[in-house]
């Protein structure tokens, strides 16, 4: 059983958690280091970013000083007001007997690693939604987004996710999981899962994807190259005749801003590799479109592919 985290690691997490948040944060080097120094860091850190979550939609605190503190004594006096508040935050979430669970988010057009005691590497893209639990490390839930899983195998122990109420167990393996609107799709990079092992029990081998439309509707069975697996991972993203919505969707999730496809051009195949990170989201739309043959047009909020014409083709 691994030792808990101590005052003084728990301390450093919540100054680090601080220092990440703020907009003008370069010092990732030092930070990874951190982490990877002691696995209870890593551990401590997201309890205390979940916290920080769940703090935010808590009522407004008021804290009266009689007048500013020194400037050289800000940061002690931050920490340790966030502290007394994240600790509060902290024990709401572990009132259940047996059970230590928390939560891992990310914002939109905003990407995650974390790794778990045993090993395991999750990666999470944007607008995602993990559980977790302390007490078990081997289950997790994804409530929403897309979650990319490298899994420390243990036949006496597997690791267990859920998704929309249906387990993904591993047999050792990396493999890719998105659930969005009631949909749950799952591609296989490495190894094999068992897809609902207390019911179909679907063995997906590397190379293998599932998609459960849900509401009852039969799992559709495919395949693809599993080296184009994942690969958001790395700032591309690589298609082989997918329909165009869901390339505009895996988009989304990766910039944070939205893109609507007009009518029928929802299922028009697309294949192709797109390398996303650092360019600007209007020429990247731009620049999909181009590769489809269409349009990319600021629609609100947001972009849409159209044909440049107003009608669907």
């Amino acid at each position: 059983m691994m030792t808990p985290a101590t005052p003084d690691i728990e301390n450093e997490a919540v100054l680090w958690a601080l220092r990440t948040r703020a907009p003008d944060f370069t010092a990732w080097e030092e930070f990874t280091d951190w982490l990877e120094a002691d696995p209870r860091h890593n551990i401590a850190y997201d309890r205390v970013r979940d916290a920080h979550d769940l703090a935010a939609d808590l009522p407004p605190v008021t804290v009266a000083t009689e007048e500013p503190a020194p400037r050289r004594f800000w940061r002690f006096r931050l920490a340790t007001a966030v502290a007394a508040g994240l600790a509060a935050v902290i024990g709401m979430t572990t009132l259940l007997p047996g059970n230590d669970p928390y939560a891992v988010s990310t914002g939109p057009g905003e990407q995650r690693d974390i790794r778990l005691a045993d090993g395991t590497r999750i990666a999470l893209n944007g607008d995602t939604r993990l559980l977790l639990d302390h007490a078990h490390p081997r289950v997790a839930t994804l409530d929403r987004g897309q979650a990319g899983f490298t899994v420390m195998h243990d036949a006496t122990n597997p690791f267990v996710l859920t998704v929309g109420g249906t387990a993904v167990q591993d047999v050792g393996t990396r493999f890719d999981v998105v659930r969005e609107g009631g949909r749950t799709d799952v591609a296989v990079a490495e190894g094999a899962v068992l897809y609902d092992p207390g019911g179909s029990r679907v063995s997906l081998q590397a190379g293998s994807t599932l998609t459960d439309p849900g509401g009852g509707a039969p799992l559709r069975l495919g395949r693809a190259d599993p080296a184009t697996i994942g690969t958001w991972r790395g700032g591309r993203l690589v298609y082989g005749e997918v329909p165009l919505a869901t390339v505009a969707a895996d988009l989304a999730r990766v910039t944070g801003t939205p893109i609507t496809v007009d009518g029928g051009l929802a299922a028009r195949p697309f294949s192709g590799t797109i390398a996303y990170r650092g360019l600007p989201v209007d020429v990247l739309y731009r620049r999909v479109a181009a590769l489809a043959g269409l349009r990319a047009t600021p629609d609100g909020t947001g972009w849409r592919f159209t044909t440049g014409s107003g009608v669907a083709r």
